[in-house]
């Protein structure tokens, strides 16, 4: 990740070349090796050619040789973007980082190679091509072939680096601007995502996330980015940091192969319920006897120790064990002060939470209770039969069971977690189970969640024209984000809040109250996504806000349009929306907009989904677009969409 100028956090708006900007390697279980780390910038579109198939795109502009990783784990370089690196005419450039781990050639003993470990890039696996790179590290390419035998044309080269390379978040995004005050007032987050909107899609399975990913979950989970600052009590956690917590989270889920998506989907959803979502690292006191014993719940998933004879925690069990699998010492958490160590070290606080994944293990309920306890029998049977494919797996097996059937497996996995008494029927819910529906919810969302996808099938994004406005790119990630959410959800209430700001009502109403999810909002969306772009901010001042103001008379800005991808369309019922498509039938229109019910009137329950409305419908008043757009043949060309199954939550994750 490449820091601010002071070097106190990420550097997330675009730099001005001349500015120096920290780059920070965060390794784990890597302390003092020597690594080189390489700051490349795309070859410049000239200089691109072809040789034994392989066309160099990246070159490095600043590389870093032999550096040791401190014993932190940590690794810091000082770079500066240089004004001789510009590339004209271009408004700006891209920097990338690539850090490579030394070893020693297993062909010869006495000499080192270096092997690439992390680069801020992603590849698109879906074509027939790879990434290579020169023996020093220093250069990037791609190896193909063309199917007729030719060379690729210039033009070929370039479309080919855009189909298959593209930059991650944290690279760097320096202005070729001359003036330092025109960055200042140009905001724009440093990543490039895929701008393509029909590429494959790609899924959190069998990686780690990336400080940003982190960051980002964390304030849709919680609005915000404050961590461990505990719930009624104080959190004992020492180090704060979202990037010890991105490392540790990751360690944590490679070692106990929590792989799949949705096993760290529903990790995550029961830390909500038992933690608070990295708030809280212990189990505040409170009337239970277990947050009163010594041994009370501790780390992200709280480990608790067992009952003695009075009731309280204090015997040791889990603690014990822990000490003893992981670390080899069933000692070192025994005692109040020790066993501390798991609610103030961000180590044991993260890595306990996988350790109870893999040990906690649903029942096999096979043989039959004795004793006082016969009594149950009957809820035991009902048990071994509604949980069949469960029987004896650990957590983090149940969670590829939530796969195929997520209600029944994420609350057997939620009740394992916390608790399943004998005497409990299938109706007593687990603990904080609302919150941990909400959770899984919504991490469904922020992860768009697609079973296919984590299964390697060839899912499309729709297939959106290579000419679509800018506004409704942002319009569609913003529906891809938040799909299946209401508007009274979190945290799409809270961001409606925000579309609002950008648009001609502000921030606030007259009174003094706020405008929010209550108030109509579907005018204030589209202002929001227009000033997410780089040539259409403000692009209407006056009237943003209401529906009607989108029309031609009331927008200065705006003229009557035919359709095409992006046009805006405004109905008489006063709603204004987005032209997505048609359907599939070619009928009608599909439209994305916000503050839409597709029929559901109550309010709180409208969301930002697609709709679709009869060509001939006398509902629709008219059809614009902004003056200065022009539209192209590919915008003309309106996707199908089969609108029930786009809306799905399943549909896109």
């Amino acid at each position: 990740m490449f820091s601010t100028e002071d070097g106190k956090d990420i550097q997330r708006t675009q730099t001005f070349y001349g500015k120096t900007h920290k780059l920070w390697v965060h390794t784990v279980n890597m302390q003092e090796e020597i690594l080189k780390v390489d700051v490349f910038k795309e070859v410049p579109k000239e200089a691109m050619n072809e040789v034994n198939h392989i066309i160099y795109t990246h070159e490095s502009k600043q590389s870093y040789n032999e550096e040791k990783v401190g014993k932190d784990g940590l690794l810091e370089v000082s770079f500066t973007a240089k004004e001789e690196w510009k590339t004209p005419p271009k408004n700006f450039d891209y920097y990338i980082a690539q850090v490579s781990r030394q070893l020693k050639d297993p062909t010869d003993e006495t000499k080192k190679i270096w092997k690439a470990e992390k680069i801020q890039v992603t590849i698109n696996d879906t074509l027939p091509a790879d990434l290579v790179r020169t023996e020093d590290m220093e250069k990037l390419g791609i190896k193909a072939h063309k199917q007729d035998g030719t060379l690729f044309t210039q033009a070929e080269m370039l479309e080919l680096r855009k189909q298959f390379i593209f930059y991650q978040q944290g690279c760097l995004k320096v202005s070729q601007l001359t003036t330092p005050e025109v960055i200042d007032n140009d905001v724009v987050p440093v990543t490039v995502e895929m701008a393509e909107a029909k590429k494959q899609k790609t899924c959190y399975c069998n990686r780690g996330f990336t400080d940003a990913e982190m960051e980002d979950l964390i304030k849709t989970m919680i609005g915000g980015v404050n961590i461990w600052q505990g719930i009624k009590e104080r959190c004992d956690i020492t180090d704060k940091t979202i990037k010890s917590l991105t490392a540790e989270m990751n360690a944590m889920f490679s070692h106990y192969e929590i792989n799949r998506c949705m096993q760290k989907i529903s990790f995550l959803a029961n830390l909500a319920g038992e933690t608070g979502f990295f708030r809280q690292s212990k189990e505040e006191r409170s009337s239970y006897l277990s947050s009163q014993s010594v041994y009370k719940g501790r780390g992200i998933l709280q480990i608790t120790g067992e009952k003695d004879n009075t009731g309280y925690y204090n015997n040791a069990g889990p603690y014990e064990k822990y000490g003893k699998d992981r670390f080899g010492d069933p000692n070192k958490f025994i005692g109040e002060n020790k066993a501390d160590l798991i609610s103030s070290n961000l180590h044991y606080a993260v890595d306990v939470g996988g350790w109870v994944f893999e040990t906690k293990k649903a029942g096999t309920w096979n043989n039959p209770w004795t004793g006082s306890d016969a009594q149950y029998n009957s809820l035991r049977i009902e048990k071994h039969n509604h949980f069949s494919k469960g029987l004896g797996k650990n957590l983090i097996e149940l969670g590829l069971l939530i796969e195929e059937e997520e209600e029944k497996y994420f609350w057997l996995q939620a009740k394992m977690l916390n608790g399943y008494p004998k005497s409990h029927k299938l109706t007593d819910n687990p603990h904080s189970w609302s919150i941990r529906k909400d959770a899984l919810t919504k991490l469904k969302t922020w992860f768009k969640y697609d079973k296919r996808v984590c299964d390697g099938e060839a899912v499309l994004m729709p297939e959106l024209a290579e000419g679509s406005a800018p506004w409704f790119k942002v319009a569609w990630k913003e529906y891809e984000k938040y799909k299946g959410l209401r508007e009274i959800d979190s945290p799409l209430k809270e961001k409606v809040h925000e579309y609002f700001k950008v648009s001609s009502t502000g921030a606030k109403k007259q009174n003094g109250g706020l405008w929010d999810h209550a108030d109509p909002w579907c005018g204030a969306f589209l202002a929001w996504c227009f000033d997410q772009t780089e040539d259409f901010k403000r692009i209407n001042t006056a009237y943003s806000a209401q529906a009607f103001g989108w029309k031609s008379d009331k927008w200065g800005n705006g003229e009557n349009s035919q359709p095409f991808v992006g046009a805006l369309i405004v109905f008489d019922f006063s709603h204004v929306a987005l032209i997505a498509g048609e359907t599939k039938d070619g009928s009608g229109y599909v439209y994305l907009g916000g503050n839409q019910g597709n029929g559901e009137k109550r309010t709180g329950y409208q969301k930002i989904i697609l709709g679709s409305v009869p060509k001939n419908s006398k509902t629709i008043l008219e059809i614009t677009k902004p003056k200065k757009y022009i539209v192209s043949e590919e915008d003309k060309k309106l996707p199908k969409y089969d609108v029930k199954a786009e809306n799905s939550k399943e549909s896109s994750r």
